[in-house]
């Protein structure tokens, strides 16, 4: 018997058993652990996420006020209007107490007629403020005014039409001679004509007064609105507000991506410590140092191994169809896409990881990873190492483009930035950017960003919030390069509400948005392997 052989197959087993059930023991307690953590924060999350979207309202409508109040006090310091309003409104409102005084004139009422023409020619214009406030749509103000101009200009005509017939009347009225000895002539005057001047004269001062009272309220209400809209204390009142929303909103998106994070930020440590612990517990017991090498290389989770990167890249790249476009000077969008990652690759820093992912049509559910590489944290002898690594790098990276080519019908851009935000939240990197070379028009069962001609923001963000689609991005740096709708067939407005939307997803998602260019401008490339920026 061959006791050796024995000896060496039954430490062998040992081992090796030893192993499977210390690495299954620890496996499904960090699992529990990990899943009571998110049964106990999964309250809270829910409560936060209520809160975030209530704070979002009241954001929301503060800025449309605040935005509002600026333009009503341009527009009320513009030309000096306050004061041209209020002497319109006053000379309009004695000229309807004049037009009063002279109507009850004959009937020698004292000092209690003059009381009834103060108080007429002040209740028109005091109502009609009154309705203007109340309703403040302004297609009323537009049908008072056009009606007060129609009144006017009915008057002014009626006006000159009268001053004709009186001067008509007065030529034909005068004799030519007058013959003294035949006595007094009876007037030649005829009565229709009079009363037909006189029932013109009653129409022309009732369109007179009704003019006068409706262009006195408009001019009052005018003048009311230019000091309300001047208040300055109202608008600081405003700011403040905002500013208090804007801090307790950006309180509570950072308290949420904590609890979001937190299950795999405590994986993370735990491995980490149970490795620390293993290695401790080996160099204790004199394990060879080979079997200390595989033992590390079966336990050590992802989140282990970017806990030692100082720079964690990931490049989201689009393989939908919308890429074949070709641009101005020739070239597709896929092709100027590739290129960028060939710069980035060429450009990496020692002690990085990187990770290039596809945005596909289920980026999320199946994700395709193209390259995953990380680089020595030393660079060598006059970064002899490093330069190396970065030919190494590109001549992988032009390898696997042989079977690369845009082919996928739809674009989802959300699961993309769901898988990365996954990936960072793994990670323990000094810095965390994410890099998306895509047009962002999202087209997806949960959101189409392609189909519509203009883009409405806060409508697509409350479907986001419905379907739960925010990714995870606190401390993520974002750039978007290659944006927007290379074929020409939208214009401006909707790459604005592309880069509006876009960049209310990366703030709601926690992360900072860096660079948003329908471009891949060298300089923008730059940023992500900067070390200046860190």
């Amino acid at each position: 018997m061959n006791v050796k052989a024995v000896s060496t197959s039954e430490a062998y087993r040992l081992a090796n058993e030893g192993l499977v059930r210390l690495m299954f023991l620890a496996t499904g307690y960090i699992t529990d652990e990990r899943q009571n953590l998110e049964r106990a924060n999964q309250s809270e999350i829910k409560f936060l996420r209520t809160r975030q979207g209530f704070l979002q309202g009241i954001w929301q409508g503060l800025v449309e006020e605040v935005t509002v109040h600026h333009r009503r006090t341009h527009q009320a310091h513009s030309a000096g209007s306050g004061a041209w309003n209020l002497s319109v409104a006053v000379g309009l409102i004695v000229g309807a107490f004049l037009f009063t005084v002279k109507t009850i004139e004959p009937f020698a009422l004292g000092w209690m007629g003059w009381a009834y023409c103060i108080a007429l020619a002040v209740t028109l214009p005091y109502s009609l403020d009154c309705f203007l406030q109340d309703f403040r749509h302004r297609a009323v103000k537009r049908i008072l005014v056009s009606a007060t101009l129609i009144t006017s200009l009915t008057t002014a005509l009626l006006f000159g039409m009268l001053r004709g017939d009186v001067l008509a009347h007065s030529l034909s009225a005068t004799p030519a001679v007058v013959i003294d000895t035949l006595g007094p002539l009876e007037p030649s005057g005829d009565s229709t004509e009079t009363e037909r001047f006189a029932a013109t004269l009653r129409l022309l001062w009732s369109l007179a007064a009704l003019a006068f009272e409706l262009a006195a309220g408009i001019a009052l209400h005018t003048f009311r609105e230019n000091r309300r809209a001047s208040d300055f204390g109202t608008l600081r009142r405003l700011q403040k507000e905002l500013l208090k929303v804007e801090r307790e909103l950006l309180r509570t998106t950072q308290r949420l991506h904590e609890l979001l994070s937190q299950p795999a930020r405590v994986e993370a440590a735990f491995w980490a410590n149970f490795e620390r612990g293993l290695h401790d517990g080996r160099s204790r017991q004199a394990v060879s140092r080979r079997l200390a090498c595989v033992v590390l290389a079966a336990i050590l989770s992802p989140a282990l191994i970017q806990a030692a990167d100082k720079l964690q890249i990931i490049v989201a790249l689009d393989l939908s169809k919308t890429q074949e476009a070709i641009n101005y000077s020739g070239k597709a969008e896929f092709r100027e896409n590739v290129r960028a990652v060939s710069t980035i690759l060429a450009n990496v820093l020692a002690g990085s990881r990187i990770t290039v992912i596809a945005i596909s049509d289920r980026s999320y559910v199946n994700p395709l990873i193209l390259l995953e590489a990380r680089t020595s944290p030393d660079p060598g002898a006059f970064s002899s190492r490093l330069i190396s690594g970065r030919r190494m790098l590109i001549s992988e990276w032009k390898k696997r483009l042989h079977s690369l080519k845009p082919s996928f019908n739809k674009t989802d851009v959300f699961g993309a930035l769901r898988y990365a935000g996954d990936l960072f939240a793994r990670s323990d990197a000094e810095r965390k950017v994410l890099v998306l070379l895509t047009d962002g028009r999202n087209y997806a069962a949960e959101l189409d960003l392609e189909t519509p001609k203009v883009i409405d923001v806060e409508w697509s963000l409350r479907q986001v919030e419905k379907q739960e689609l925010f990714a995870t991005l606190m401390g993520v740096e974002v750039l978007f390069l290659g944006i927007g709708d290379h074929s020409g067939k939208r214009g401006i407005k909707y790459a604005g509400g592309l880069k509006t939307f876009w960049a209310r997803f990366v703030q709601r998602s926690g992360g900072t948005l860096r660079v948003f260019s329908p471009g891949r401008e060298p300089d923008a490339i730059a940023l992500v392997t900067n070390e200046s920026t860190r």
